[in-house]
């Protein structure tokens, strides 16, 4: 009669204590990025090909920005400009000292031809030429650093500024991304290295929308972590990314994904 009371008991408890028991266990997958699944499928991070972190070249007050946080652009649109006046009059009157001293010089070079100065002044006169050429110079490239322009089509991912603050030299004014180009980039077992080679192509699938993507191994790293036992992948997510972010995470599938571990 006992046994078959503990028998009831242990039959009622056992679905409590199996629930208990996948509660405690360690949670995998792509939870955790970068972590190696056996079915030779690794976790990554979606990034884009080309970003920089563009910065203050000098200490001016920001007149405009005419992008937003999140905002689209394409290759050579205005993304800030300074306020620049002083730098403006400082070129306007290098302009007209140059434009003095180069006819001062092509005048004088008539002269010495008649015999009516020395060669001395005629020396003076181009040297003064020269060197008003190089101050006009100067004051157009501090010009043209007034305004900042998008080196490519993208994104703005951060703005750091905003109109009327004043930027310092090397100050954060706002980062920006390529999105028409994403790679993906991984850890994978140091052991794969021997299967893998360039150009190799992979599965990507994205933990946020399920959708699935191409991509061919572009880069492997040089040095393996002798902690964990893993290289650096970088791959190229090929056709159509249309849905992808930066940031976003996913799982790469290779082609030996039976598993060699």
């Amino acid at each position: 009669m006992i046994v078959r009371i503990l028998s009831v008991v242990f039959v009622f408890l056992m679905p409590m204590l199996s629930a208990q028991a996948a509660e405690l266990a360690p949670r995998t997958g792509s939870q955790g990025l970068f972590s190696v699944e056996k079915d030779s499928a690794i976790n990554g991070r979606v990034r884009a090909k080309q970003h920089a972190e563009l910065s203050s070249v000098m200490g001016a007050r920001i007149l405009r920005i005419p992008v937003q946080e999140g905002s689209g652009f394409r290759k050579g649109s205005l993304l800030i400009e300074f306020d620049c006046a002083v730098e403006n009059a400082e070129l306007s009157r290098a302009n007209a000292t140059y434009k003095t001293a180069k006819e001062r010089a092509q005048i004088s070079q008539e002269l010495i031809d008649l015999d009516s100065i020395s060669k001395l002044e005629l020396v003076m006169a181009k040297s003064e030429a020269v060197k008003a050429k190089a101050e006009q110079r100067i004051w157009q490239e501090k010009v043209r650093r007034c305004r900042i322009y998008a080196p490519y089509d993208g994104h703005v991912a951060v703005l750091h500024v905003q109109p009327y603050e004043y930027a310092r030299p090397g100050d954060k004014l706002m980062k920006i991304l390529d999105d028409t180009q994403f790679e993906v980039e991984a850890l994978i077992p140091s052991n794969w290295l021997t299967r893998m080679t360039m150009g190799m192509p992979f599965s990507l699938i994205i933990d946020e929308t399920g959708m699935t993507y191409q991509a061919t191994v572009k880069n492997i790293g040089a040095e393996i972590d002798s902690v964990s036992q893993t290289v650096k992948l970088v791959g190229v997510i090929q056709g159509d990314t249309r849905g992808l972010i930066t940031g976003m995470s996913g799982r790469l599938v290779m082609p030996f994904a039976d598993g060699a571990r």
